[in-house]
């Protein structure tokens, strides 16, 4: 499985990223906005990514791994996806850091896709938790709707896969390769009481950006999680709060 993620992190950067092109590296090939969205979030020719799922059993399996202080989930790129109905060119893979930023854990590529639904992600808790990390909703409203316009429209502009860094220059930007997460944050999906043995725990992509077309296309791509009763839950009724406790990689990394 690390090998083929680590062919999807390759892949995702030589293809897409503008930053980081030098003289003797292949030029990314692919920066139309049309083209981005059909390379990465189109699914079987009609249908567009939301993000990815994980049964709670696997989920369980996976954060139960001692010695780990911190997970990432890297940004890749599947050039096959075309020939799956099931698959797409964006994929999300996830490893395990301990306190030195070493990797302690295999590479797991999150496979069970979901398409994008007409309701919004969306909390059935009314009470804001403790952890400081549920997202208002309000704003998780703007964001998904925010994802929507773009997946709707099938455009996706480089802009959105790239976050403002400090220290570059007024207006620079670091192309984004996935996001880093606490151990306790992991876990604090789980604090709900309903969960059983077909719940879910789901990454959804969201565009941290205003609900209007202009506001969407300068956006950034990012990554919200929440627990579902069952694979049949729309993703307006979580269970738990819907998070955003991700830190940007880069620089994070």
């Amino acid at each position: 499985m690390s090998a083929r993620a680590n062919e999807y992190r390759r892949k995702y950067i030589q293809y897409f990223d503008t930053n980081n092109v030098k003289s003797d590296d292949e030029p990314p090939t692919i920066t139309n906005p049309e083209e981005i969205y059909d390379h990465l979030f189109r699914i079987d020719g009609t249908q567009s990514l939301a993000g990815y799922s994980l049964s709670l059993e696997k989920y369980i399996e996976l954060f139960s791994q001692p010695g780990i202080s911190r997970w990432t989930i890297s940004f890749g790129y599947n050039r096959d996806h075309v020939s799956d109905a099931n698959s797409a060119g964006f994929q999300l893979m996830v490893h395990g850091q301990d306190e030195e930023g070493l990797i302690r854990t295999g590479t797991h590529l999150l496979t069970d896709i979901l398409r994008l639904h007409s309701k919004n992600v969306e909390s059935q808790k009314r009470e804001y938790d403790r952890s400081g990390h549920q997202i208002p909703r309000i704003l998780l409203k703007n964001w998904s709707c925010a994802w929507r316009i773009l997946m709707n429209n099938q455009r996706v502009d480089s802009a959105v896969l790239k976050i403002p860094v400090l220290g570059r220059g007024l207006g620079a930007h670091a192309f984004l390769r996935g996001y880093t997460f606490s151990y306790k944050q992991m876990l604090d999906v789980l604090d709900v009481d309903e969960l059983q043995s077909d719940s879910q725990i789901r990454f959804y992509l969201v565009n941290e950006a205003a609900n209007t077309v202009e506001s969407a296309q300068k956006g950034t791509i990012g990554i919200v999680v929440a627990s579902y009763e069952s694979p049949a839950a729309t993703p307006d009724q979580a269970l738990s709060s819907v998070y955003n406790f991700s830190r940007p990689c880069p620089p994070t990394c």
